[in-house]
């Protein structure tokens, strides 16, 4: 399940790979895998994830694939 608590963790990983890829080093993603759902993937996203595993925030009895997949596009659109 997604822990609200990471988000130090994920701003300043961020943080570091911005500085190495301004030193000239390599960009790397960051990727969050754990409780990602419509209602906080675009925050996870503003935090400076790149990637996101979605599991049950796709396959569930709330819609098909499709409309939840969707809906997680909407999220991120908005």
């Amino acid at each position: 399940s997604f822990i609200p608590t990471v988000e130090s963790k994920i701003r300043t990983l961020r943080k570091a790979i911005d500085e190495q890829v301004a030193a000239g080093g390599r960009n790397v993603g960051i990727q969050v895998d754990g409780g990602v759902k419509a209602h906080n993937i675009d925050t996870i996203r503003e935090w400076g994830a790149t990637n996101a595993v979605v599991g049950s925030g796709l396959f569930n009895a709330a819609g098909s694939v499709a409309d939840n997949l969707a809906t997680l596009q909407q999220a991120l659109d908005n």
